[in-house]
């Protein structure tokens, strides 16, 4: 954890070298209000990327192009990554880092290619970067990325018998290791090829550390770490009213439910490492001094773990229509409880309530209540991401970006329309890239207007 990490910033470079050529194109602009403007769109990217990850991850995972869109819609609209998609908190690209990771991994775990290992091994040296903390997770990337012959691997081919039929010969029909088993390289090179990237990028990171603040591990923080008593994070990020992952993101309560599903369905290695990588940043954050992560919506450090809390849903709608209703259920409400984020910023109620700490443990000061209350008070909506007539952009601009906008959100409803409603199941779904980034945007332009 740091005070400033520069893996961000870096990434926002090209939408700094664009807000500097918007200003040349058009000399009347404010140049401070246009960086302001086009710098957090960052995450507005990072999200539609990530939603695309684990679109492809799942149509992987299930076989399945439908379930794949499915999650990530869910993912999208009906977790904390759509109102994260606002600010700049680097939390949404460690998201997809992470991701990312695991989606190389399993490519090569099908495949065989070692340039996956490499992308997979670069995008964690990359987290390591966005934050430090992510480095907690590498033991169980090692695990997962551990040679054929594993005890974990071995696994694979004993599946439950309480798995329905169909979801056997789904999953079981993948195919395993099919071109690994026959990759020349030792299985301990293939680990090393992995761990090499990630290793040159988190030196860079200790490096900088210990240039910045002299110290490898040290964030800049400075009588600042681990003194929240473990219990009093535990239940601040899991039940308290101002702060709980239960309340913020209602599709995980039935994650456990899912994870044991996805663990019976034949990916118990998947399985086994989405459980450590959410227990690992909980654990670790519970402890931490501001474990509820300052002025933001819901549990903040969490925010990197809910790709692996979402994709295990899948397991779960083979399992009826009565499930079927349950998660749809809790998908509306998830996405209600989204929109309350989007709607308000949280700035606005935290300086209304004049504590911070009052939103924690005080079911009358939830930010879900107090939110709400704005809302139907008719408080100032904060659903425009960016104000482009403040940055002083001539109105013709103005009304093109939101044409195209539209034209994103439209044409990502026809790329959906025609996933789910052919026969033919793909692996993967890459075209809602388009259509996530521009509902973040779009619509909601009118207030410029």
């Amino acid at each position: 954890m740091a005070v400033m990490d520069w893996a961000q910033p870096l990434a926002a470079i090209p939408l700094y070298l664009l807000a500097k050529g918007t200003r040349a194109l058009l000399p009347g602009s404010d140049y401070g209000a246009l960086v302001f403007l086009f710098v957090p769109r960052l995450n507005q990217i990072v999200t539609a990327v990530t939603c695309s990850l684990l679109c492809a991850c799942a149509s992987r995972l299930y076989r399945s192009a439908r379930i794949g869109a499915g999650l990530a819609l869910a993912y999208g609209l009906g977790t904390m990554a759509w109102p994260y998609a606002k600010f700049y908190f680097s939390e949404p690209l460690s998201t997809l880092c992470l991701l990312a990771t695991v989606y190389f991994l399993l490519i090569f775990r099908e495949e065989g290619e070692l340039k996956q290992l490499v992308l997979a091994g670069s995008c964690l040296g990359y987290a390591f970067l966005t934050k430090l903390s992510s480095l907690v997770v590498l033991p169980f990337f090692l695990a997962y990325s551990l040679p054929v012959g594993s005890a974990l691997r071995l696994a694979r081919s004993t599946i439950s018998k309480a798995t329905p039929s169909r979801w056997r010969s789904r999953i079981s029909s993948t195919p395993q290791h099919s071109r690994i088993a026959g990759c020349r390289m030792s299985s301990w090179s293939q680990l090393l090829v992995f761990l090499a990237p990630a290793v040159v990028l988190l030196s860079v990171a200790l490096l900088y550390n210990y240039y910045a603040f002299g110290h490898p591990f040290a964030g800049g923080y400075h009588e600042e770490g681990w003194s929240t008593p473990l219990y009093v994070g535990l239940y601040g990020m899991l039940l308290s009213p101002g702060k709980s992952l239960l309340l913020f993101v209602p599709l995980t309560i039935v994650a456990p439910l899912a994870l044991v599903a996805f663990y019976r369905a034949g990916r118990q290695e998947e399985a086994v490492l989405f459980t450590t990588i959410f227990g690992t940043y909980l654990l670790l954050h519970a402890g931490w001094w501001s474990w509820y992560g300052g002025w933001s919506w819901g549990p903040r450090f969490l925010v990197p773990t809910l790709p692996f809390l979402i994709l295990p849903l899948g397991a779960l709608w083979s399992r009826g229509i009565a499930r079927h209703s349950i998660l749809i259920a809790l998908t509306m409400i998830s996405i209600f409880v989204q929109f309350l984020g989007v709607a308000i910023d949280f700035n606005q109620y935290i300086l209304l309530i004049q504590d911070l700490t009052k939103s924690l443990f005080i079911p009358e000061y939830s930010p879900l209540l107090g939110h709400l209350q704005l809302l139907l008070a008719g408080g100032a909506l904060d659903l425009s991401a960016g104000d482009l007539t403040a940055a002083g952009l001539p109105r013709f601009v103005v009304h093109v970006f939101h044409v195209v906008c539209f034209i994103l959100v439209m044409g990502a409803g026809v790329a959906l329309w025609r996933t789910i409603s052919r026969k033919q199941e793909a692996s993967s779904f890459v075209s809602m890239n388009a259509g996530i980034l521009g509902q973040s945007n779009a619509g909601s332009r009118a207030l410029d207007e």
